[in-house]
């Protein structure tokens, strides 16, 4: 299973250049290639240089985990040539490579352009060129087994990345790759039925947008050599559409030229950017049931404005955007594993010498830690995120693989660091029982149980072989918690045991309130509350901090929690003032207890602040995922619109309706 690390920086790239289709695929350029150029060494080279670089050696493009593919062996660096595209340009066609702002050969040695200017690639803004890492596009004559490069030079950079001055060591000419033995590409059949599922950043989608963000797929094949298909996808609400796909074993595409999703509307599909009517939508291949969009698309339709002269109608391709799609994954419906092996694992010796302690490293190692797993949909695959309470995704990649044997009696763990002691110099480090990177194995017993016959953390020095023993761990037993995770997020109805008020005015004794979590900024937040939207008014929504145990919550006070102008309500703590947060509690039964609180008048314009209701016994339970039930008229509409697409000026029927962009149940 490959993981999909860099796909958001790679979509960047991607939109960087566009380029027309291409005559050939990235599969006909797998396997090894003899590189060649003419090289004129500068007075700065040492003979190490001269050693280290090469004009004639063996290159192999392949696919890669991140991108479309990679070339290793350029000029004979270990060093890989990132392929970010393929495609044409100037009528040529091209492979478009970026070095992910690193054009690095050797440790000190750089790639720069033919005149020695680093970077290697230039970017042009206008008619300022901007000095960039930018990319650099080899032309491609596949059916002659034939690639050209650009002249370049090797420079190295004694004051770093900011060198304005770097010195040339060679002088590339001539350079070309020439293809030695092809590497035969199996491509599998990838027929069946799939589920898209758009990122959830926030701006992978376009808010409020009435076409859905997840949709089916199917994919039934057209040829026998597993490279053609029929892409049909559905999305409720409108006619299923039919694309024509192909498949390389790398990248899957879907292709449209003028094609509909809503065209009495004129809703087309649609490029991220630029006024093209005709395009493909790119997947990259995780393995044959996972596949990550590579190339964002969208929905638009054609518009009619005023030209600079005020009067003369003009047309706009793709004038406007109803729904657009920057990430996503592709996934097979029948990909769910049997067994969900997400959660939190407790692990713990079961003797009183399970526990050898050598240089703690300043840590107190614990008899007993937890493990905790997440299961990524984007990439398919378990992984490690926290061990010793330490968080590991970032220093791995997005944490440490977790690989259940296909009969489920047995996982293998990855080792790897859990934190850096020294930023690029010590790390601790969690190895297997002989202190070797080899994975961990942890064993299902026939009785449910499961074990570790044991463990290490040790402390790595970068060019150091021998690491140092912190803490040994042997017999270990390994219990998983069975509860399930209590959900924080989604819709609530809220209702109010106990009022007394204060200004004589009634206040709903049921209300709707909605807990997001905020991908952007790392956090949890009331949404909805007393009904209504206030994002805008709370900056964003009220603060939920949720415990470290996810049984209860801290929930912000001191801000806006409804009302209508110009009479806001604010919400404060059961004292009537903005010194203690509001306890949530999370209770067996799947609702939330509120603890008492005060909700006081705010007038806009004079700035008074009147108490208003004080609530008690408030109790919340959770509305059926994604859809609500419009009640009383609490709710400030703003938009509402049909399961067509349709925008309606009210709802005059029962049925399923989009309102504020969200699904709304009628009765």
């Amino acid at each position: 299973m490959k993981k999909n690390y860099f796909l958001s920086i790679c979509l960047m790239l991607f939109i960087a250049v566009q380029a027309t289709a291409q005559s050939f695929t990235i599969d006909q350029l797998f396997g090894k290639w003899q590189f060649t150029a003419d090289v004129e060494f500068t007075d700065a080279a040492t003979q190490a240089h001269k050693d280290a670089l090469s004009g004639d050696c063996e290159a192999v493009i392949s696919a890669d985990e991140t991108y479309i593919a990679k070339i290793v062996g350029f000029a004979g660096s270990s060093v890989q040539q990132n392929i970010n595209m393929i495609g044409a340009k100037n009528g040529q066609d091209m492979l478009k490579i970026n070095n992910l702002n690193n054009p690095q050969l050797w440790g000190s040695l750089y790639l720069a352009n033919a005149d020695g200017e680093n970077p290697f690639g230039i970017w042009e803004n206008g008619t300022e060129v901007v000095k960039s890492y930018g990319p650099v596009y080899y032309n491609v004559y596949a059916t002659e087994g034939l690639i050209t490069i650009p002249d370049f030079t090797v420079v190295t950079l004694p004051g770093g990345y900011s060198e304005l001055n770097p010195v040339v060591i060679a002088k590339y000419t001539n350079v070309k790759m020439t293809l030695v033995e092809a590497e035969v590409v199996e491509v599998a059949d990838i027929s069946g039925e799939y589920q898209f599922k758009a990122g959830a950043g926030t701006y992978d989608t376009m808010a409020g947008s009435a076409i859905p963000t997840e949709f089916a797929v199917t994919l039934a094949k057209t040829s026998e050599d597993n490279k053609s298909y029929d892409a049909t996808i559905a999305i409720e609400g409108y006619n299923a559409v039919t694309l024509p796909a192909s498949y390389n074993g790398v990248s899957v595409l879907f292709d449209y030229d003028n094609t509909y999703l809503d065209e009495a509307n004129g809703i087309r599909f649609a490029p991220m950017y630029g006024d093209a009517t005709a395009g493909s939508i790119e997947f990259k291949s995780q393995d044959e049931t996972v596949f990550s969009l590579y190339s964002g698309f969208a929905f638009a339709s054609d518009a009619t404005v005023k030209a600079a002269d005020g009067v003369t109608d003009s047309l706009v391709v793709n004038g406007n955007y109803h729904q657009w799609y920057t990430s996503g994954t592709l996934k097979m419906a029948t990909d769910a594993p049997a067994f969900d092996w997400a959660g939190v694992y407790t692990v713990k010796t079961t003797d009183e010498n399970g526990l050898y302690i050598g240089d703690a490293a300043g840590f107190d190692w614990p008899t007993e830690f937890q493990i905790e797993v997440e299961y990524n949909e984007g990439w398919g695959i378990y992984l490690v995120t926290k061990v010793f309470g330490m968080d590991v995704t970032a220093i791995n990649n997005g944490g440490l693989d977790f690989i259940p044997a296909e009969d489920g009696k047995s996982v293998d763990i990855a080792t790897g660091y859990l934190y850096s002691v020294q930023p690029g110099a010590v790390y601790l480090a969690l190895r297997d029982m002989n202190m070797s990177q080899d994975a961990i194995q942890m064993i299902v017993n026939e009785d449910g149980t499961m074990s570790v016959a044991g463990l290490s953390v040790v402390t790595t020095i970068s060019g150091v072989e021998t690491p140092t023993l912190n803490a040994f761990y042997s017999n270990l037993a390994v219990t998983k918690e069975s509860a399930e995770a209590f959900d924080w997020t989604g819709t609530w109805e809220v209702t109010v045991g106990n009022q007394t008020s204060y200004d004589g005015k009634a206040y709903p004794e049921s209300f709707y309130m909605t807990i997001e979590h905020n991908e952007a900024w790392g956090m949890t937040l009331v949404t909805q509350f007393m009904s209504k939207d206030i994002t805008a008014l709370a900056q964003g929504g009220l603060l939920l901090t949720i415990a470290d145990d996810n049984k209860s919550a801290e929930m912000e006070v001191g801000n806006f929690a409804g009302g209508s102008y110009p009479d806001y309500l604010k919400i404060y703590d059961m004292n009537g003032t903005a010194d203690y947060p509001i306890i949530l509690t999370a209770n067996e039964d799947g609702t939330i207890s509120f603890e008492d609180f005060f909700l006081a008048t705010y007038n806009w314009d004079t700035a008074a602040l009147t108490p208003a209701v004080f609530c008690e016994n408030v109790t919340a339970t959770k509305c059926p995922t994604g859809i609500e039930e419009v009640k009383g008229e609490n709710v400030e509409v703003k938009a509402i619109f049909d399961m067509q697409g349709r925008k309606v000026n009210a709802i005059t029927a029962p049925g399923l309706y989009i309102v504020n962009g969200k699904k709304v149940l009628v009765k």
